[in-house]
């Protein structure tokens, strides 16, 4: 059976001082990977229960957590949620996207590749730990190229409408 290696704790704080000092994100690859994890776990829950369903005007933000794997797990949701019925669950009204859609906000993070917008308009919204290193030196001008092939709408999209929703006049 393979086993993980042990995590070296003073080396991984050393690790983590140097890359500050070279002005370079501090996490390490396995908590990048896997950090979303909690939050998709509890959305999920959140989806499936018909919190939203019997909360409509509820919105979560999931921030600094990174955002390319909210496409497949949007897709896993909808199969699950149109299985529920033969799971023993009640079946949603809607499918589970659309409460996604109306009610989760996702931030892409810097660092990461850029999320295709196209295929979830109303979920990826804008979000920067400006002026920490974590969060880039140009996050808005980062986040303007990536969407340059997009339409004007979705640029308007992501950086205001999807968070008017989460933070309502």
């Amino acid at each position: 059976m393979a086993r993980l290696p042990e995590l070296d704790v003073e080396e991984t704080v050393a690790e983590a001082e140097r890359a500050l000092r070279r002005g370079r994100p501090t996490m390490p690859p396995f908590d990048r990977a896997t950090r979303h994890l909690g939050a998709g776990t509890f959305v999920s829950a959140m989806v499936l229960g018909g919190v939203f369903q019997r909360h409509p005007h509820l919105v979560v933000g999931v921030l600094e957590l990174g955002a390319s794997w909210v496409t497949g797990w949007v897709r896993r949701l909808d199969a699950m949620a149109a299985s529920s019925r033969a799971m023993g669950l009640r079946p949603l009204p809607q499918g589970a996207s659309a409460y996604v859609r109306r009610n989760v906000r996702v931030a892409p993070s810097c660092w990461e590749e850029p999320v295709d917008v196209r295929a979830l308009p109303d979920v990826f919204v804008f979000g920067s730990d400006y002026p920490h290193p974590e969060g880039g030196r140009t996050p808005v001008d980062r986040f303007l190229r990536c969407l340059t092939r997009h339409a004007d709408d979705a640029v308007e999209a992501f950086f205001a409408r999807n968070a008017a929703t989460l933070l309502p006049a």
